[in-house]
């Protein structure tokens, strides 16, 4: 998962948040995430019917998926990292392949985080997924 090509040192710095994000909930270690989520961070559902608020709730909602399906691929298919004062946008296009009830599936899209820098560390606030 590390692409890192193109990108200025300090996109670098939130695009490696942004990969121990992904490298938690793939490899089935979600407490890893926990230091990198604020805990009152807002999740926009795929579909945007609804708004999910709390580092708990994100957490579970990985678990719930980590715990119903055996992945095999996660690949980030492009990128991009804006720094705007004490903000990030990290935006990149990902394909997902895994097997839930017996199915293999292939889900592509988009995934949004936005990070907020807290005492030299970045920390996710916002994610929005759409395909």
């Amino acid at each position: 998962m590390d692409q890192i090509k193109g990108l200025t040192e300090p996109e670098k710095t939130v695009w490696h948040a942004m990969e121990s994000i992904n490298h938690a909930w793939v490899n089935e270690d979600i407490n890893m995430m926990i230091p990198l989520l604020h805990p009152d961070i807002c999740m926009v559902m795929p579909d945007q019917s609804e708004l999910a608020k709390g580092r708990d709730i994100l957490i579970e909602s990985f678990r719930q998926f980590v715990d119903s399906v055996e992945i095999h691929q996660f690949v980030v298919e492009e990128k991009s990292v804006q720094i705007i004062g004490n903000t990030a946008v990290v935006r990149y296009r990902y394909s997902l392949t895994y097997t839930m009830e017996e199915h293999r599936i292939t889900d592509k899209g988009w995934d949004m985080f936005i990070f907020e820098k807290i005492e030299d560390t970045w920390i996710a606030v916002w994610r929005t997924m759409w395909e």
